[in-house]
């Protein structure tokens, strides 16, 4: 008897030890369920960026606010943000970065190079494997401050890499930032765009002719146009100078120009290209209203494709370059080369006079859809500069594909560039107008 009560006694007591861990089992599972509902990431539709055949996303659960559009950065990125914010504080945050100038190296060999430029520490590098092989570490900062971080590089096509980063800053498990960085990584859909392609294959013409000097830059005449407003009224000038120095394979492209808009700037500057080494140094003065002493920038070219940026008022810099690469001077003969072209559209980089490069499109379009009149309009084409939408230019050639005005839209002006004389432009603005000299030494 005593027996059988022992027998029911512990019978009662493994159903309870049972259901207690039932309940415990389906509490874990509960709370496993929740932290995997509050960290599963919900994304975007992609957010492409124009010209790249790029798209990303961006997490879209509550509390993520993000940037819908790429933005350009000074040192020749495009970026794209988005921040985890709840209440005051921000909790996480998240970087794209589509770098335009990158070393031609491996995903790496980046890492390691923008670790070293941050004084970082970093874990083992670690691949992921889709939708495009990835490579990222995690990087622990100098700074005591500052919080660890996910870093992933996927090189590109033409010179290009993408980067991902991803921060948690408060009050957040960390296993979050790799939840999150692994559900991004796989949200990238690339697709190397024929622009580009058209662009490299472009500009690979247009430096032969460069080396050959097809383009007779010392028969070519000096160009003078006349700056006009909105509303006709003359605001400055343009005068550009061509001719070449030495001879053969020593023969050395030269153009000289300078760009005067009355009580705002004066620009001037001297492109030289060596057609023996593959080489150009262009030198550009910027005197700036309110701006204070004139600016002084050197950009040279190497044969290795590396650009070193020299100024007089910060430190030296250098980037690497891809055969996409286009000094903003010679835009116009380009543009005239890719009129015998069969592409309607491609995409260039271009180099700014101050070191900065833009990714821009080159399009044929209408005479009709054109901004200017003129009956000697016989092609147009837009130059569209991707770091600003609201940027753009057109030049306008007539039937002997001679560059004979052109129409500029920033975002805070508008001008019309006329093709002149300098007797003209002499009259207009009298002591303000400099023609520039015959000939300028080359400097190495």
């Amino acid at each position: 008897m005593i027996g059988q009560m022992n027998n029911e006694t512990v019978k009662r007591y493994s159903l309870a030890e049972i259901a207690l861990l039932a309940i415990f089992v389906l509490g874990l599972a509960i709370a496993y369920m929740i932290v995997e509902i509050r960290h599963r990431v919900i994304l975007s539709e992609p957010i492409g960026l124009v010209g790249s055949g790029l798209s990303v996303s961006m997490p879209t659960n509550p509390g993520w606010e993000y940037e819908t559009t790429w933005r350009y950065e000074s040192d020749n990125n495009m970026a794209l943000i988005a921040q985890l914010q709840v209440g005051r504080t921000r909790k996480a945050s998240i970087l794209w970065r589509y770098a335009i100038c990158s070393p031609s190296e491996s995903a790496q060999d980046i890492l390691q190079q923008r670790v070293q430029q941050s004084d970082s520490k970093i874990d083992d590098i670690k691949t992921l494997s889709s939708p495009l092989p990835m490579h990222y570490t995690i990087v622990y900062p100098s700074g005591s401050s500052d919080n660890a971080f996910y870093l992933g590089v996927i090189p590109l096509d033409f010179g290009r890499h993408l980067e991902l980063q991803v921060f948690i800053h408060q009050q957040l498990d960390f296993s979050y930032a790799e939840t999150l960085f692994r559900a991004l990584a796989g949200g990238i859909h690339y697709q190397p765009p024929q622009q580009l392609q058209a662009g490299k294959d472009q500009l690979d013409v247009f430096w032969n002719m460069m080396q050959s000097n097809s383009f007779s830059f010392g028969k070519k005449s000096d160009e003078a146009f006349l700056i006009k407003n909105t509303e006709n009224q003359p605001v400055g000038y343009a005068y550009h100078r061509y001719s070449t120095l030495g001879a053969n394979s020593e023969t050395r492209l030269q153009l000289l120009s300078r760009q005067y808009e009355h009580k705002s700037s004066l620009v001037e500057s001297t492109f030289w290209f060596d057609s023996d080494q593959k080489r150009f140094t262009w030198k550009t003065t910027i005197n700036q209203t309110g701006m204070g002493r004139a600016r002084d920038f050197t950009l040279i070219q190497e044969s290795n494709g590396t650009v070193n940026i020299n100024t007089n008022f910060e430190k030296d810099k250098q980037f690497a370059s891809d055969s996409l690469l286009l000094p903003e001077v010679l835009l116009p003969e380009c543009a005239a080369l890719f009129l015998e072209r069969q592409q309607n559209s491609l995409i260039v980089d271009v180099l700014a006079p101050m070191g900065f490069v833009v990714p821009t499109v080159m399009e044929k379009i209408d005479i009709q859809s054109a901004l200017a009149r003129s009956e000697q309009i016989a092609f147009v084409v837009k130059i569209e500069f991707l770091n600003n939408p609201n940027s753009f230019e057109e030049l306008y050639f007539d039937k002997d594909r001679r560059l004979i005005g052109r129409f500029e839209r920033q975002p805070l002006r508008k001008r019309l560039w006329e093709l002149t004389t300098p007797d003209n432009l002499e009259q207009i603005f009298q002591d303000n107008f400099q023609p520039v000299n015959n000939e300028v030494a080359f400097v190495k």
